[in-house]
């Protein structure tokens, strides 16, 4: 019986070996871990990546290159904070033109928005274009007013001769599609040579037919905007402007109180200069106001917002323009030291604005201002412009 017992004991040891790969065979290593893989190679297993020497060395330059930029970020971010001062210290009043010191500024240091005021109708003035006596609904383009007809089969920097192409009237002349400063309607040439050159007539004698005569010319420009100071290199004011009824182009409001009663809104842009923690620069923006009409002293309020920083993204601020009235009892729509409101932080003293081309039959139809606003780690300064939406 013992015997039996040995031999079983045996059968059943020759059975796990084989199962196990024995039977004179050898055994089978374990594969290597991916960590083990990796430090055998002399790298680090890290973040589930093995890393070579090298890429470490890179990244630590990388960690350096990024402290160092968020510490140059933050260092401007201070400077812009305290230049920008507490509230409207240190910043600035608004001029009412672009000095020559925003012209002869580099890029980076200025930015400037505008719009295009509507002009006349043509019906109204004729743009100062006399009739044609043999050209039936043409008017005369005088030398100085070639200036102003635009058609894209015109020269550009060398001149281009146009062939005779009419199809009523005399067949020798020359007609395109254009445009006179801004409205739109058929250019016509008469002369034995009719030339365009810069994007306007050069020779021949050019005549002008709106397609409708209610369509109204394209206005004045309007601009606004800010730039830099800098001495030594560095930065030393944000500076603004924004045209006001002294403009050329533009009429100080009066007798607004003239109005029917009811609201009117404006939406335009804004651009200007902030600092926030670790972030500074220039910025763009929406601005919209509302006007109450109805009385002499016109309540005016609005904001700030969609607002882009100096890299492009969007940020979510927004700035309220609490109400203020009309600063006279005439209603001139002239707007000084309203308090604007930032993340909850009220600044006083802090935005203007003018109402502009309004009477007591018309209701303004340009609104430019500058403002100032703080928050919490945070300063800005900027100049808007905003249309009558109607």
């Amino acid at each position: 019986m013992n015997s039996n017992l040995k031999l079983l004991s045996a059968g059943l040891l020759v059975a796990a070996l084989a199962g196990c790969g024995g039977g004179g065979g050898e055994m089978t290593e374990p594969e290597p871990t991916p960590e083990e893989t990796c430090r055998d190679g002399g790298g680090i297993f890290e973040d589930g990546e093995c890393k070579s020497a090298d890429d470490l060395r890179e990244e630590g330059a990388d960690d350096a290159q990024n402290e160092e930029d968020a510490a140059a970020a933050t260092k401007a971010a201070v400077a812009h904070y305290n230049l920008l001062g507490s509230g409207t210290t240190g910043v600035p009043a608004a001029v009412a033109s672009a000095p020559t010191e925003f012209t002869t500024a580099k890029a980076a240091d200025k930015s400037s928005q505008y719009t295009r005021l509507q002009g006349a109708k043509f019906s109204a003035t004729n743009l100062g274009l006399t009739a044609d006596g043999t050209l039936t609904g043409y008017y005369t383009l005088a030398a100085g007013d070639l200036a102003n007809a635009k058609a894209d089969v015109f020269g550009g920097i060398s001149q281009k001769t146009h062939d005779a192409n009419a199809t009523d009237g005399n067949r020798n002349d020359f007609v395109t599609a254009g445009t006179y400063s801004g409205v739109s309607g058929m250019l016509r040439c008469e002369g034995a040579t009719c030339a365009s050159q810069n994007g306007v007539p050069s020779v021949g004698d050019w005549h002008f037919k709106p397609n409708n005569a209610e369509d109204r010319a394209t206005g004045p420009k309007i601009e606004w905007g800010w730039w830099l100071s800098r001495t030594a290199g560095d930065v030393t004011a944000v500076n603004r402007f924004r045209p006001d009824g002294t403009h050329a182009s533009l009429e100080a409001s009066d007798g607004l109180e003239d109005l029917g009663s009811g609201t009117a809104s404006y939406e335009g842009d804004a651009a200007g200069r902030y600092a926030v923690v670790g972030d500074s620069g220039a910025f763009e923006a929406t601005a919209s106001l509302t006007a109450t009409f109805g009385d002499a002293e016109i309540p005016l309020s609005g904001s700030i917002h969609t607002f882009t920083g100096a890299d492009g993204e969007s940020r979510d601020w927004m700035v309220e323009l609490k109400a203020i009235a009309d600063a006279t009892t005439s209603g001139e729509g002239d707007y000084e030291d309203g308090t604007t409101v930032w993340s909850g932080n009220e600044l006083a003293d802090a935005w203007n604005a003018n109402m502009l081309n309004g009477n007591g039959t018309t209701a303004p139809n340009l609104i430019l201002g500058d403002f100032s606003a703080a928050s919490q780690g945070g300063r800005m300064t900027g100049v808007f412009g905003a249309e009558l939406q109607e």
